[in-house]
């Protein structure tokens, strides 16, 4: 038995001469027996969203101004904005969404009858099966804890082989660091002994460039000299070179070159040396010679100070008094002190830090052994604790486990019932010979009946209800899109709410309704009626298919309705 709708759905496009409209406006909607009838037979006005110029509107939802006509003739829809009429009226006529199927009803609570006794069958099936559950969980948790315990022992070994092994490496760290400070100081002192003999070395050359120094003064300053009677100088003992007797008595170069004699009974006989004095004794290769013998005669000449090419001999106490060459030997020394001492500074301050160092790294490495002591004890302390609060827990766990029991009857409530049916999720029913339910609330019926969406619906042979809210009715039809109903035969419903009825029908645009044989809804909020439709449908709202496409567009003033077919 077919029923009239009590609501009535409008939906349009309206746009100004500034555009499409958007925000909110006051819309008047009126039914009238006919299209030039001045007396409405319903009035509703209603706050109405446009956005770029669509709208959708419901009318009839007022509880204190429902829709009381029969429909049982023809009715016109008029639609007025800021007190003007679109035009023309539109004339109502039946949607799918005005079947009822009272029979299916009477079926739904027969199925609803079965399935509570189907229900109350697999409370006791459940109740054998949680008590097998309950057994074989005291028996993991027993093992469970014994792993624990194994655990905490092989963590107790390891930590324990740990220690000692840090105790090996400090010991050898510290063995280490002693041979490194021992090596450290002997490379100090050989530092020390090197920069000592180096400083000697340069002091002694020094010394010897001062002894040069002063002959180079003596020779420049000796520029003349005077002779005396007892002085001899025989031109045919000197080689090539020149040889001086100065203020002398009975003084001789005895052939020798570059000599000098100075004083009395002096003798000069070697090759550029130097004598003064009196009575000195003969020396070979000697450079600078100061005689003090008691008369000339060989036994009696002596030497007080004697300057070769590597020694200095001195017999007797030598008194410097030259200001200049004191400074300069005083300076020396005061410079190698200074070395000295910052060498041993230096050194003295090495081996303390040194000291230091080491101290820090023993005291550190014996914190760290108490550290590390105190952590595996804490360590053992919370295990211990762990496990006293994990055997807590495994008796709560069990009572909660008992506490539930009742609850996981009520709740779960997915049944398949029939031969290679399927039930998964939630409060899901799989009735019929090779049916399948997914998801939450899900009923699938008749065989190969697929209802995989969250409270979707598959009745028939092969139909597939995938989405969350789909519906999918009769043989081969598919529900694909949120909300959509498939109902016929090979229909398909792609569309957001979307709506396929009839014998292959797509309705692929969201809000779209196809209803009859091969009709297309591929476009928004479409509907199209009739059989084989073209599919080029831009913007359209309605396409009945006959022979001929019949297409109206109204302008008004102010507002626009456009492209309704």
């Amino acid at each position: 038995m077919l029923k009239l709708p009590k609501t009535i759905t409008s939906q349009g496009y309206l746009s100004n001469d500034e555009g499409r409209l958007n925000g909110y406006k006051l819309v008047k909607f009126y039914l009238f027996d006919g299209n030039e009838s001045l007396n409405p037979l319903f009035s509703e006005e209603l706050n109405i969203s446009f956005y770029r110029g669509v709208y959708s509107a419901t009318i009839g939802l007022d509880e204190t101004n429902k829709i009381g006509l029969s429909f049982d003739k023809q009715y016109w829809l008029g639609i007025e904005i800021d007190d003007e009429n679109l035009s023309p009226r539109q004339k109502l006529g039946t949607v799918p969404y005005a079947l009822n199927v009272e029979p299916l009803k009477i079926r739904l609570e027969s199925n609803v009858t079965k399935l509570n006794e189907t229900i109350d069958n697999l409370d006791t099936t459940l109740s054998d099966k949680i008590s097998t559950t309950e057994t074989t969980l005291s028996g993991r948790l027993s093992d469970e804890n014994s792993s624990i315990r194994n655990l905490v022992s092989t963590t107790d070994t390891k930590l324990a082989t740990r220690l000692s092994d840090e105790n090996s490496s400090i010991r050898q760290l510290v063995s280490d660091t002693e041979d490194t400070i021992n090596i450290t100081i002997n490379d100090a002192i050989t530092v020390v002994n090197n920069d000592i003999t180096n400083l000697d070395s340069k002091l002694s050359n020094r010394l010897s460039d001062e002894n040069s120094s002063i002959r180079n003064d003596i020779h420049s300053k000796v520029t003349t000299y005077d002779s005396d009677e007892d002085s001899m100088i025989d031109a045919n003992r000197v080689d090539y070179n020149i040889s001086f007797i100065l203020n002398s008595i009975n003084t001789e170069s005895n052939r020798s070159r570059n000599a000098l004699a100075v004083g009395k009974n002096t003798v000069a006989n070697s090759d550029e040396v130097f004598v003064v004095g009196r009575n000195n004794a003969k020396t070979e290769k000697s450079l600078f010679v100061v005689g003090n013998g008691s008369d000339s005669s060989d036994e009696n000449r002596s030497n007080v100070f004697v300057v070769t090419e590597k020694n200095v001999t001195v017999v007797g106490k030598l008194i410097v008094e030259d200001v200049s060459i004191i400074t300069k030997i005083e300076d020396n020394r005061n410079e190698l002190q200074k070395t000295i001492l910052e060498t041993n500074n230096s050194l003295t301050t090495n081996i303390e830090t040194a000291k230091t160092n080491l101290t820090s790294t023993i005291v550190d490495v014996n914190n760290s052994n108490e550290a590390n002591i105190t952590t595996a004890r804490n360590l053992i302390n919370v295990n211990n604790g762990k496990i006293s609060t994990l055997e807590s827990n495994v008796s709560t766990n069990l009572s909660e486990i008992h506490s539930l029991q009742s609850e996981i009857v009520e709740k779960i409530s997915s049944t398949a019932t029939a031969s290679g049916a399927v039930a998964l999720g939630y409060g899901t029913i799989a009735s019929q010979e090779g049916a399948t339910a997914f998801g939450g609330s899900s009923l699938a019926q008749v065989r190969g009946g697929k209802a995989s969406g969250l409270v979707s619906t598959a009745w028939g042979s092969e139909t597939n209800a995938t989405a969350m809210a789909s519906t999918a009715w009769g043989y081969k039809t598919n529900a694909t899109g949120e909300g959509s109903t498939a109902w016929g035969e090979e229909v398909n419903s792609n569309g957001l709410y979307s709506t396929a009825f009839g014998y292959g029908t797509n309705a692929s645009g969201d809000l779209g309704t196809a209803f009859g044989h091969g009709t297309v809804a591929n476009e928004d909020n479409m509907t199209a009626i009739g059989q084989y439709n073209t599919l080029e449908n831009s913007h359209a709202l309605f396409v009945l298919e006959t022979e001929v496409t019949i297409q109206t567009e109204v302008m008004l003033s102010k507002f626009m309705m456009m492209e309704v077919f």
